[in-house]
């Protein structure tokens, strides 16, 4: 397991971490959410971390990595069973492009996926993919100002027990859960929602959804 919390990431202006993961060819476990910009002018250290072909958990900050590179290796981690990626400069078009390529990327064991994006919208049909590429998820984590129906990832993640949608501060609980009574989703185990504003126009149309949305879970 490797997890490093670095500001600096050159030593007499050549970058480091690129050395370090090639000296550690049995890496399993990479932990790099505390390296923010790790990857900008060190394209070489993310296209070593997808070389490490039996790893099983990668965390990592996006911000700097190149959209080219990103295409060009992540599909090779192939055996990844969790998956956190998450952005603080909220490189707009650079994010589009990189939740894109993981939405085509097939990953028959990942359990656990985190993506922590902040305004950047997912939409459905890349949902819909990560549904078909992600056929083993049991674990969502979501953190977006723009996220769709909770019904939405439940459709389409269909082993899914435990989600966590933080919806930013940028949503109406009413607009969170669809209006199919017969869907239920009796799978999950653990929900958790946070972020949106509870205030509507019309305050019984809160209660009706939240009502709603409790009917499709299972009874436990």
């Amino acid at each position: 397991h490797l997890q490093l919390m670095m500001r600096r990431y050159k030593v007499d202006n050549v970058p480091v971490l690129s050395s370090i993961i090639i000296q550690q060819c049995n890496l399993i476990h990479i932990d790099l959410l505390k390296c923010e910009g790790v990857f900008d002018e060190d394209d070489e250290a993310f296209a070593a971390i997808c070389m490490l072909s039996d790893s099983k958990v990668l965390k990592i900050n996006v911000d700097g990595l190149s959209n080219f590179i990103f295409k060009e290796n992540f599909h090779k981690l192939d055996k990844l069973e969790e998956l956190e990626i998450e952005s603080v400069e909220q490189n707009f078009s650079s994010l589009v492009d990189n939740i894109e390529e993981l939405s085509n990327t097939s990953l028959p064991f990942l359990k656990k996926l985190r993506i922590e994006i902040g305004f950047l919208n997912i939409p459905i049909e890349r949902i819909e993919r990560m549904g078909r590429n992600f056929p083993v998820l049991t674990s969502f984590n979501l953190t977006t100002d723009c996220s769709l129906p909770i019904d939405v990832y439940l459709r389409n993640f269909k082993l899914l027990q435990h989600i966590s949608i933080n919806y930013h501060y940028n949503r109406n609980f009413s607009t969170v859960c669809d209006d199919n009574k017969d869907e239920k989703f009796l799978t999950l185990k653990h929900l958790h929602l946070e972020g949106f504003t509870f205030g509507s126009d019309d305050v019984n149309l809160n209660e009706y959804k939240l009502n709603q949305l409790i009917e499709k879970m299972p009874k436990i």
